[in-house]
C-alpha cells in the first residue's frame, strides 16, 4: 500500500514503485502525479532541485518555469524508488533513467508528498520531516 511507510535508520522509504507518472504541473511549484483506478499520489516541489537523466544534470527552480521544462521528461515513467531521507533530502528515480533530488530549505517547504488514505509528508523548513497516515494521524515531526 502507497501509505505503508518503511522506516530505514536514516530515511523513510516510500513505497510507490512501479506507479506511471500519470501528470506533469507547473504553477508556483514543480509536480507529479501518479493515478491509478485505487489511488492518487502526488509529489510537489516548492523550490530548486536537481533533475538527471542522460544529458546531465539541471538545477531547477519553479521560479523560471521554463527552464523546468527537462524535468516533464518524467511523464509516463515509472517510479524506481522514492526515498525519504531524515535530513530532508528527497530522492525520486524514474525508470527512464531520470532521477529528481530536493535538498531541504532552510525558510520554506521544499517538497510535499501526498496520497490516497490520507498519506502526507512534509519536508518543513531546516529539513525536519512531517508524517501523516492512517497509522500515524497526528504524527509531529520525526
Amino acid at each position: 500500500m502507497v501509505n505503508e511507510l518503511i522506516e530505514e535508520k536514516e530515511s523513510w522509504i516510500i513505497p510507490i514503485e512501479g506507479r506511471t507518472v500519470t501528470r506533469c504541473y507547473i504553477d508556483f511549484a514543480f509536480g507529479i502525479e501518479l493515478w491509478t483506478r485505487e489511488d492518487y499520489f502526488s509529489i510537489r516541489i516548492g523550490g530548486k532541485f536537481m533533475y538527471e537523466d542522460k544529458n546531465g544534470q539541471s538545477l531547477l527552480s519553479p521560479d523560471d518555469p521554463v527552464a523546468l521544462c527537462p524535468a516533464v521528461n518524467v511523464f509516463n515513467s515509472q517510479i524506481v524508488s522514492a526515498i525519504a531521507f531524515k535530513t530532508g533530502k528527497l530522492v525520486v528515480d524514474f525508470s527512464n533513467n531520470a532521477r529528481i533530488t530536493v535538498e531541504a530549505d532552510d525558510k520554506y517547504e521544499a517538497w510535499t508528498l501526498g496520497g490516497g488514505r490520507g498519506l502526507k509528508i512534509v519536508c518543513t523548513p531546516g529539513g525536519d520531516l512531517t508524517i501523516w497516515s492512517d497509522e500515524r494521524s497526528g504524527q509531529t515531526p520525526v
